[in-house]
């Protein structure tokens, strides 16, 4: 599990990326976990619908990591990427890559933001 804050949307918001980021993510793309896998070790074949789904799928559970209401969905998602700062969107980008690692090793991270 890797989780970190991010400035989007006008707000700090949790991301996590966990168990429950990865399924979520296969059921917005209709995807087994492994079918994800083989998808996501790929990015220069990625479309902007998976860098979406992927923010919104670790949004969504970042929030709900911590009981909150998710008041947004991928739509808004999307709007929020389209003017989201670079260093932010590297930091997303940074938390999959831990995530990756870890769901290798069962570690748990938290990453500085």
């Amino acid at each position: 599990m890797v989780s970190l804050d991010i400035e989007i949307g006008g707000e700090l918001r949790p991301v996590l990326f966990n168990m429950n980021q990865r399924i979520r993510y296969c059921k917005l793309r209709g995807l087994s976990t492994k079918q994800m896998g083989e998808e996501l070790m790929h990015p220069d074949d990625w479309d902007e619908s998976v860098v979406r789904d992927l923010v919104y799928s670790a949004l969504y559970a970042g929030v709900k990591s911590v009981k909150g209401m998710v008041e947004f969905d991928e739509e808004d998602v999307g709007d929020w990427i389209e003017v989201m700062k670079d260093d932010e969107m590297s930091k997303v980008f940074q938390a999959l890559i831990d995530s990756k690692g870890e769901v290798e090793k069962g570690d748990k991270k938290k990453v500085k933001a």
